[in-house]
């Protein structure tokens, strides 16, 4: 599914998935990464610490759905897990495994503006050199993430509302330091 980079987010705007956050200084969300064979997309180095806060957010799954989006890029299927006849990407982190293509990751930048992506988005960067703008990376590098050794040793509850409370509680969090203007 293609949706041209810093477009208006529309893909599941009038879903109940969606956090319903308070943030007066902006309302709207901004497609990042969301790329098809059909389009042209910018190629570069992203650096391995923006990366990694990707790879954090992606453990979040924002807006999961009950199916997969496969890699239209990838041919060879090396770092694949065989998922219900399709092959879909996996990472790890903290010694967990996540596929990815199934929900979304947000970052908030300056002045409140929300940037919706795929959580392929690490796929597409790692893989195939997927450059997203300036403005996302910057809004990316101010974002705060728990160190890995933090994330290990937290249990996370058993019922289905602790991800969308951990989720809650992290854009919580970064839209008071906004508001406060701590960054």
């Amino acid at each position: 599914m293609y949706f041209e980079d810093l477009s208006p987010y529309t893909y599941l705007k009038n879903s109940d998935c969606l956090l319903k956050l308070e943030h007066p200084e902006s309302d709207e969300e901004y497609n990042i990464g969301w790329l098809d064979k059909e389009h042209v997309f910018p190629q570069g180095n992203v650096a391995s610490e923006l990366l990694s806060k990707i790879l954090y957010l992606c453990t979040l799954k924002i807006c999961q759905t009950r199916g997969f989006h496969n890699c239209p890029f990838c041919s060879d299927k090396a770092d694949f897990r065989e998922e219900m006849g399709e092959c879909i990407p996996a990472i790890e982190y903290c010694n967990k495994e996540y596929y990815l293509g199934s929900a979304e990751i947000r970052v908030i930048g300056k002045n409140g503006k929300i940037y919706a992506a795929p959580n392929m988005i690490y796929h597409y960067i790692q893989k195939h050199n997927y450059l997203p703008p300036q403005e996302f990376l910057d809004a990316l590098a101010d974002v705060q993430i728990p160190p890995p050794q933090f994330v290990e040793s937290t249990p996370m509850p058993k019922n289905d509302n602790s991800k969308s409370n951990c989720v809650m509680e992290y854009l919580s969090h970064l839209l008071a330091r906004l508001r406060t203007g701590k960054r």
